[in-house]
């Protein structure tokens, strides 16, 4: 499972591009997505591009956290990063990145008169303290919430062309954003406009002036910006996840669509028995009485940490029937799990269904979903 944890200092992503894909899935996947790290294995040095383009990342010191889907990688701020053998968004027309990002304070202000601090998620080098291609999103401190807005920029060596995002200080968040926790921004180049998009909605849209291509890249890293010490500021303190590369520009409904896939992950599956020992778990809808459900514990989850108060049964979430739900061994698995019973009459259960779901909350507010199967009677 991923939970949430935090964002809120300054970030850096050197160039963007993004797809609309469910989170956390690799199947039927967008033939624009040129780049998908979903950052799920766990364990080892290697993070791997999921398409088919073999953007797979080498991990430099950058270390394994829960994230808002599954895993996530956290890079500490210092020198950890994710080294990719070719640049993904170099001279792409159109594109778009998106991303969840949890971010914790920086060590060290990069401009001492406004507080702000710099994280790169993604860049592109080309020569000594040079980047090709990078976006920032630059926090500015204010009664310790951070407001941010992006930099999309092309820094070209002398005697070469770049590109440059005007306006760049007014593409603003529009919210607060805290530190340790998740959130979901993106980046989209369509035509002549650079947009950020918080939390699937869209932030503005201003204009991208284009100088030239510059050099090509010749370094490409996901949490560093470039190899210079002058720039060690410029290294990603926090975690990310589900990163995103696509040949072309979102549209609001695609990013949309995405920010609402990552909070969905945030759901925890849970093990669930409807009429426990009973097969199969047969419903008659003519009752007026009740219908036994469980949590189930496992190695996973335990069941007691479910707040019954929170609960609902049913296609019309039916809260439970009794005053208290019961702890105890419904499997006989040595395991103590979670009783409770709903009205049939308030389920919603109709003729015909073959499965009813149980959602709810633990006490630490984690959102919980299980579902089972059932055998409706009583349709006559």
């Amino acid at each position: 499972m991923k939970r949430q944890i935090g964002i809120g200092v300054m970030i850096s992503f050197g160039f963007l591009t993004m797809a609309v894909l469910g989170i956390g899935t690799t199947g039927d996947l967008d033939p624009s997505l040129v780049a998908y790290w979903p950052m799920d294995e766990g364990s080892g040095n290697m993070t791997y591009d999921v398409t088919t383009n073999g953007n797979d990342g080498e991990i430099y010191g950058a270390t394994w956290t829960d994230g808002i889907c599954r895993k996530a990688l956290r890079f500490d701020g210092m020198e950890s990063h994710v080294e990719l053998q070719t640049p993904v968004i170099g001279d792409l027309g159109e594109w778009t990145l998106v991303a969840w990002i949890n971010v914790e304070e920086g060590d060290v202000p990069v401009w001492d008169d406004d507080g702000g601090h710099v994280h790169t998620i993604y860049g592109e080098y080309t020569s000594h303290a040079l980047t090709k291609n990078f976006v920032l999103l630059q926090g500015h401190k204010d009664e310790n919430t951070w407001v941010w807005w992006p930099y999309f920029d092309n820094y070209p060596p002398p005697g070469h062309m770049g590109d440059y995002l005007a306006h760049w200080d007014e593409l603003k968040s529009g919210a607060p954003i805290y530190l340790q926790e998740w959130y979901h921004v993106a980046f989209s180049k369509a035509g002549e406009n650079i947009c950020f998009w918080y939390q699937g909605s869209l932030a503005g849209c201003y204009p991208y002036e284009h100088y030239g291509s510059g050099a090509p890249p010749t370094h490409t890293w996901l949490g560093k910006r470039d190899l210079s010490s002058n720039w060690e500021d410029y290294v990603y303190h926090g975690a990310i996840d589900e990163m995103k590369i696509y040949n072309r520009a979102l549209t609001a409904e695609e990013i949309n669509a995405d920010y609402e896939a990552g909070l969905t992950c945030l759901l925890l599956d849970v093990a669930i028995d409807i009429k426990p020992g009973s097969d199969p778990n047969s419903i008659n809808l003519k009752s007026k009485g009740v219908i036994p459900v469980a949590v189930l514990t496992t190695p996973e989850f335990d069941a007691a940490d479910v707040d019954p108060t929170t609960v609902g049964f049913g296609p019309d979430t039916a809260g439970i029937a009794h005053s208290a739900a019961h702890l105890e061994d419904v499997d006989g698995d040595g395991d103590i799990d979670l009783l409770m019973h709903f009205r049939t009459q308030e389920t919603g259960i109709q003729c015909g269904d073959t499965y009813a779901t149980l959602t709810g909350e633990t006490f630490d507010g984690s959102p919980i979903e299980g579902s089972d199967s059932i055998k409706t009677v009583g349709c006559k």
